[in-house]
């Protein structure tokens, strides 16, 4: 579904809605208040009251489609098409050469999702990365504005490494402020102590020495 939300700018009543894609038509005709009006739509997470698309701690982020505008609304009618942009990374892990069988991966960061106007909103994130027996597996990121990202790697409850995947990300080309976000690969190989970031809109691959 469609989430939607309008807000004039000068004050005035908030209205929001949902609509079935598949019944969803071409048009969607509201009322407003003759204003600069503010209006937000999203796919693929629940926005709260406030227009923004968060998650709470533990929890990766929705695969989230948004569209945000500011509409001139002060004549005796006015139109805004709806383009939705991609406001989500995947990060596909791949961990070669596990030393430790049985550890775990979550990745932390300081934005917990975005607010009605597509900007990231700061808060503590934690998702668990969840890699089957060959050593992949995936998180969903919501768009990032700087380099906190950091992978931790646990091992019988404790921490044992700490890497600034954020950092690594940003220096590999990536660019959050992209429109559309793209996913990303990362590659750790413990017995050549390297990871490798692949950028996959621009193909590029960096690869950083870490020490374990």
């Amino acid at each position: 579904s469609l989430d939607w939300m309008a807000v004039p700018e000068g004050g005035g009543e908030l209205q929001a809605g949902s609509l079935a894609l598949e019944s969803a038509g071409p048009y969607t005709e509201l009322s407003v208040p003759k204003d600069t009006v503010c209006v937000s739509v999203s796919c693929g997470g629940v926005a709260g009251p406030d227009g923004s698309v968060t998650v709470e701690d533990g929890h990766g982020f929705p695969r989230l489609f948004f569209h945000t505008s500011s509409v001139d609304a002060t004549g005796a009618a006015a139109r805004d098409t709806i383009h939705l942009h991609r406001e989500h990374a995947e990060l596909f892990l791949y961990v070669r050469n596990v030393m430790m069988k049985g550890a775990s991966y979550t990745v932390e960061g300081t934005v917990a999702g975005c607010d009605r106007y597509g900007r990231p909103v700061p808060g503590h994130f934690s998702a668990s990365v969840d890699t089957d027996s060959r050593g992949f597996g995936s998180v969903v990121l919501p768009r990032q504005c700087d380099g906190s990202l950091r992978l931790n790697v646990s091992y019988a409850g404790d921490v044992v490494r700490s890497l600034a995947i954020g950092e690594y990300i940003i220096q590999s080309g990536y660019d959050w402020t992209a429109e559309d976000l793209g996913d990303i690969s990362m590659e750790i190989d413990y017995y050549q102590t390297k990871v490798t970031v692949r950028v996959e809109q621009w193909k590029k691959t960096l690869t950083f020495t870490i020490v374990f």
